[in-house]
């Protein structure tokens, strides 16, 4: 949760090793940051790491005996018309019992949890995750600030974008940021592959300055997501035909449930919509066929119609497929269990 300001804004003549290991640093920095929020698909979730946050927050705890007790409290601060207007909406409370293991190390353990709205926590040893119960505007913007109990004063909490662009390649002050904006996942899907496109670009301009000589203009080969964006590879139409199925998807999902729902609503409004679903389920087969197989399904889904819900139990292709499609299983079918 630090707020640190950065040094130095990078020049825009660094070559592209400098950018290629700036970039590669930051990935670093994100797997590893100590709170990560992100407003996707109308919801609200927050991810903290406490080896991270133990780590930032080491000098507040020294003066701690070997093992205490504290307490954080995360306020949650809404806008909801991007007006500046912001007002508490939630407050966490999390009881820790802080360990000091050495003069450098501190281990943080979650006791307990008690919130002024409703929140699902994951935990694990190191990560809690904070999902937010409730569905909100595209319209609205998210503050945050912490406080420890033996601390006075609030402090607003930073946290870095993921991913990079271009311009943040070469001036990481936009890197770090205090505002929460809506996004879908599919908006989110396509920032990393120009994310991903752009590293490659690094990556290739990189080995030609090391291993050639800069006479060499050959430029690199595409990866099959960038192939499928040259319309002599996939037409227009059938683009257009994918991003009409998606956005379909994606509006059924909704209005099948807002987040308000009961079960008995939801199913009412399924058969009011006259929607019909198809769920994929994984072959226990290799990974080529399991390919293939799901390849085969998402079409069928296409060319009838139906609403794609996929088996979350195949790690391989689910952040890809739920990107693409912009759903959250559990709400959309809560009864079915995979």
């Amino acid at each position: 949760m630090s707020n640190k300001s950065l040094e130095s804004t990078i020049s825009s003549s660094l070559s592209s090793r400098e950018l290629l290991l700036l970039y590669e640093q930051e990935l670093a920095h994100i797997e590893t940051t100590s709170f990560q929020p992100t407003f996707h698909n109308h919801y609200l979730k927050l991810k903290l790491n406490l080896t991270s946050i133990a780590k930032e927050h080491s000098d507040y705890f020294k003066n701690y005996s070997i093992k205490k007790n504290s307490l954080l409290k995360i306020t949650c601060l809404q806008s909801p018309t991007k007006t500046n207007d912001f007002h508490s909406i939630c407050d966490i409370y999390l009881t820790f019992q802080v360990k000091i293991l050495n003069l450098k190390k501190v281990q943080l353990t979650l006791l307990s949890k008690n919130t002024t709205c409703s929140i699902l926590l994951t935990n694990t040893s190191d990560i809690i995750l904070l999902n937010v119960q409730q569905v909100f505007s595209v319209n609205d913007i998210f503050r945050f600030t912490y406080q420890w109990s033996d601390f006075n004063n609030k402090t607003e909490i930073f946290w870095r974008l993921w991913p990079l662009n271009t311009t943040c390649l070469t001036s990481l002050q936009c890197s770090f940021t205090n505002i929460l904006t809506h996004s879908t996942s599919k908006e989110l899907f396509l920032k990393e592959q120009n994310a991903i496109s752009t590293w490659l670009d690094l990556q290739y301009q990189t080995f030609i300055n090391q291993k050639l000589s800069k006479q060499v203009n050959n430029s690199r080969n595409l990866v099959p997501f960038e192939i499928a964006k040259n319309p002599s590879v996939c037409s227009r139409q059938f683009q257009n035909w994918i991003l009409d199925y998606e956005k379909w998807h994606e509006n059924i999902s909704y209005n099948i449930n807002n987040g308000l729902m009961t079960i008995e609503e939801q199913r009412n409004r399924i058969i009011e919509l006259d929607v019909r679903f198809l769920i994929y389920e994984k072959l226990g087969t290799g990974i080529a066929d399991r390919i293939i197989h799901l390849m085969s399904t998402y079409l069928v889904a296409l060319l009838t119609k139906r609403l794609f819900i996929f088996d979350k139990h195949w790690p391989e292709f689910t952040s890809i497929m739920q990107s693409s499609l912009n759903y959250e299983q559990k709400l959309i079918i809560p009864w079915v269990e995979h």
